[in-house]
């Protein structure tokens, strides 16, 4: 309010002193105009205004006396007020929340629980009565094949024909609901199942046979023969090209049994002479020489064979074929556990039949052994010849390095001779269970096996001396008072005329044992003391098995200098 009084007061004295001036007459104040009193500073127009403001003097001609300046005090100047600038309000607005969803909570999968159990629901069909029912059609339903049950099957009555009869007012009751019912026939009430169809029992092992065809699944006929493979060749070509022995035996196969020159010079060139065959027809063509004074180990070889391998294997082999092996064990008179014993020495029950090609081995063996080449070429002719009349394609079968056949592992020379088709299909096959038990019992017959003697019967120390520089083994025969003059005698009865004495070296010293003519019968099938000896053994092994409660044979006495120990053994096992 002071400053807006001020120019108030200041404009008043400007307006005041521009109407004096206009209407003094002195030239010594200009009028101005109102533009430059308006353009004069405040202070001036103070100035000016005072001056003016004076009284004039008259007029007169007298000079003027000098006039004194008025010194008019400047007013300090005055700063214009200028009001502090206020800050600009800017007017925001208000800022809007981002809308945020809430989290979802986590959820934990857990594994879901087992589902129960829940059975089948059983078929089941309503039944309405209708007021009328008409009789069902009866039909005849031909009886399914039964297998591994009785002859004779019982079946429930068959349900009998409900008609309903005429009512005046009929009333449907609730429905019935019961288990669906095949139809029977009244007339049968009894069901006589076919004749089974006997099924040959099979092993697993390698087989030389093509898998059977639906029509051959019916054994109880002969199977059809295989249509041969065609082998028309004019040159002999393969590993026996050039082989004047092979060349020579081409010859003889036509000129002697009328086989065809082409399909045997095929047969022939299909041969493979194998490192593995060669290096085998040069062992058994040149044998080494069994150092003099060394007895080999009885203990290693046995080692091979009585395993518990073999041994459980035989059992469960004894387990599925028990009829059939006392069925031979009957027939011929060899004991069911001597057939396994030399089933499990020769193949373990089918396992090991061999991987070589028998047309391959017996045509190494034949044309590059200088030794026994002549032997195994009547066996590579005998193998033609069965191949030719059972109809098999001569390059499949399986045999051992020496042309061995089947589980019993028969040359082919044999088959023919021992060769039993004991499941009665029309043929041998020595790959089939059945047949190998046959085959093998009538061979040990053939060869004289006596029936209820032992094969081999651990010695027992008489008290006499000079056994022990007696030759042992199977080629060598003793009457049994020879033995005993010489210190040896049976431990218990069981072997009767010429025995052979036994001297096997084992870990721990000597085995002296007595083999009966049994024993010798078993080294028909394999010239070997050793062989027999591992056969036996694991026959008894087997038959400790199988037939637990026979009294078992007495253990292994071994014939040593205390003749007491020896006689008090004998008399406990007496």
């Amino acid at each position: 309010m002071n400053s807006k009084s001020k120019h108030l007061k200041m404009a008043c004295l400007a307006s005041a002193a521009v109407l004096l001036a206009a209407c003094s007459n002195t030239s010594e104040v200009k009028p101005n105009t109102a533009s430059e009193v308006a353009k004069t500073s405040p202070k001036k127009v103070v100035a000016v205004a005072a001056k003016a403001a004076k009284p004039v003097a008259a007029v007169s001609t007298a000079p003027k006396a000098p006039v004194k300046k008025v010194v008019v005090a400047k007013a300090p100047a005055v700063k214009k007020y200028t009001p502090p600038a206020k800050p600009k309000v800017v007017a925001q607005a208000p800022a809007t929340k981002r809308y945020t969803p809430p989290a979802k909570p986590k959820v934990v999968k857990r594994p879901a629980a087992p589902k129960p159990y829940v059975p089948a629901k059983p078929i089941v069909v309503a039944v309405h009565r209708a007021p009328i029912v008409k009789p069902p059609v009866r039909q005849v339903v031909k009886p399914r094949p039964v297998i591994n049950r009785p002859a004779v099957l019982h079946r429930p009555a068959a349900p009998k024909t409900v008609v309903a009869k005429k009512a005046p007012v009929y009333r449907s009751p609730a429905p019935q609901i019961r288990p669906a019912t095949v139809p029977r026939v009244d007339s049968r009430s009894v069901y006589v199942a076919p004749k089974q169809a006997q099924t040959r029992a099979r092993v697993q092992q390698a087989s030389y046979r093509p898998a059977p065809k639906p029509q051959r699944r019916v054994q109880s006929a002969p199977q059809r023969r295989a249509a041969p493979v065609q082998y028309n060749q004019s040159r002999l070509t393969g590993d026996f090209a050039g082989n004047r022995l092979a060349q020579a035996f081409i010859n003889k196969m036509v000129s002697r049994h009328g086989f065809d020159r082409n399909y045997v010079t095929g047969v022939m060139s299909q041969a493979k002479a194998t490192a593995w065959l060669k290096k085998m027809a040069y062992a058994d063509a040149n044998p080494k020489p069994s150092k003099r004074g060394l007895t080999p180990s009885w203990s290693r070889y046995r080692s091979r064979f009585l395993t518990s391998k073999h041994i459980n294997a035989g059992t469960a082999f004894y387990k599925k074929y028990s009829r059939t092996l006392e069925r031979a064990a009957s027939q011929y008179g060899v004991p069911s556990e001597y057939i396994l014993g030399i089933m499990g020495v020769e193949t373990i029950y089918g396992g090991n039949v061999g991987t070589d090609r028998a047309l391959d081995a017996l045509s190494t063996m034949a044309f590059m052994n200088s030794r026994r080449g002549s032997y195994f070429e009547s066996e590579l002719e005998a193998y033609l010849l069965m191949t030719r009349r059972t109809g098999l394609n001569p390059t499949q079968p399986k045999a051992s390095y020496a042309g061995a056949l089947g589980l019993p592992q028969f040359m082919p020379s044999n088959i023919k001779k021992y060769g039993v088709d004991y499941d009665g299909d029309g043929a041998v096959n020595l790959w089939t269970p059945h047949d190998a038990i046959g085959s093998i019992a009538n061979y040990l017959n053939k060869h004289g096996w006596k029936p209820g003697e032992i094969a081999a019967i651990p010695a027992k120390r008489t008290g006499g001396s000079g056994y022990s520089s007696l030759n042992w083994g199977f080629k060598h025969k003793y009457s049994l008072s020879t033995l005993s003059r010489k210190g040896l005698a049976p431990a218990y009865p069981g072997v009767s005329g010429n025995v052979h004495m036994l001297k096997l070296k084992t870990n721990n010293g000597y085995d002296y044992w007595i083999g009966g003519n049994n024993f010798y019968t078993i080294t028909r099938y394999n010239h070997s003391s050793f062989y027999a000896m591992a056969v036996h053994e694991l026959a008894q092994a087997i038959r400790s098995k199988v037939k637990p409660g026979r009294k078992a044979l007495p253990r292994v006495i071994e014939a040593s200098a205390d003749q007491n120990l020896i006689m008090q053994a004998a008399s406990h096992l007496l």
